[in-house]
């Protein structure tokens, strides 16, 4: 009896952690198209890899989106120059606004109480990152000489690069802190980001200064220094589930990369898309 009941209190454990580690249930929205001509739209798709929707059909570089809520924020290519304009839109692409118009920016980014919208702005001799209301109203100077902006989930502080590092800035008391010390690894950061629970740092890492020369995406335990590299891999954006990361592949040979949901535990990587086009700049929407 005994025996049988610690056989069941096994079997019990085994299956609640491989519940642990299933895949989170959720959307994402990604950036898809052609190099070639330089066309590319948003689509939306299950976690599972299901039911790929259109967002946008504007035939230009539609790419570098967010998510609020049900709320979408993205840029988009107004000519040949690069100016972008910034919209928010419901994530099925309806109700659109531009709240920002005819810019040098770049990778906006909802705070997590949806109030805020920071993004890369490039005035002459400058890259810093700016924020704004929701609306577009109340533009400032939010971070100087800084980019690829990220928010911890508490939005207390950002993310942010810097010469190739990876820092953070309390939004209230202006403390910026390095978190990451690369150069002495001859190594360079690029698109950090941060789990929920703020333990770990993931950011595509690559050789020295040259982002052709990528390694992937790195990820570090904050509380113990250990750290992994996900070869073959971009651009991370943390799901709801501190163990799965989004990111886009990266093949060495430069050919389609495609949307994968990686559990940073054991390294696997599940495909969502599987098509003959480029897929990056993943987003997550909670269900």
């Amino acid at each position: 009896m005994i025996r049988c009941l610690w056989s069941i209190l096994i079997a019990l454990l085994f299956c609640a952690s491989a519940f642990a580690q299933q895949i989170p249930k959720g959307k994402v929205i990604f950036s898809s198209g052609t190099p070639k001509n330089n066309f590319y739209d948003l689509f939306i798709v299950n976690s599972d890899g299901t039911g790929i929707q259109p967002v946008t059909n504007a035939h230009a570089l539609t790419d570098l989106s967010d998510v609020y809520q049900r709320r979408l924020v993205y840029m988009q290519r107004v000519d040949t120059t690069m100016k972008y304009n910034i919209i928010i839109s419901g994530i099925d692409g309806s109700n659109t606004k531009t709240i920002l118009s005819n810019q040098v920016v770049c990778n906006p980014k909802w705070s997590p109480d949806g109030a805020m919208i920071v993004y890369e702005y490039y005035p002459p001799l400058a890259q810093d990152i700016w924020a704004m209301d929701s609306n577009g109203n109340n533009r400032h100077l939010l971070v100087h000489h800084a980019r690829h902006p990220y928010w911890y989930a508490d939005g207390r502080k950002l993310l942010f690069t810097r010469n190739y590092e990876v820092y953070s800035k309390n939004i209230k008391t202006g403390k910026e802190q390095q978190l990451t010390h690369l150069r002495a690894q001859d190594y360079s950061a690029k698109w950090p980001a941060i789990s929920p629970d703020g333990k770990k740092l993931a950011f595509k890492v690559y050789k020295g200064t040259q982002p052709m020369d990528a390694r992937g995406i790195m990820v570090i335990d904050l509380a113990t220094g250990a750290q992994k590299i996900i070869p073959d891999t971009d651009m991370p954006y943390w799901t709801s589930d501190n163990h799965y990361m989004l990111c886009s592949s990266r093949p060495r040979d430069y050919s389609h990369s495609q949307i994968l949901i990686v559990n940073i535990d054991t390294g696997e990587k599940t495909p969502i898309t599987s098509n003959d086009r480029s897929n990056d700049f993943p987003a997550w929407v909670n269900e």
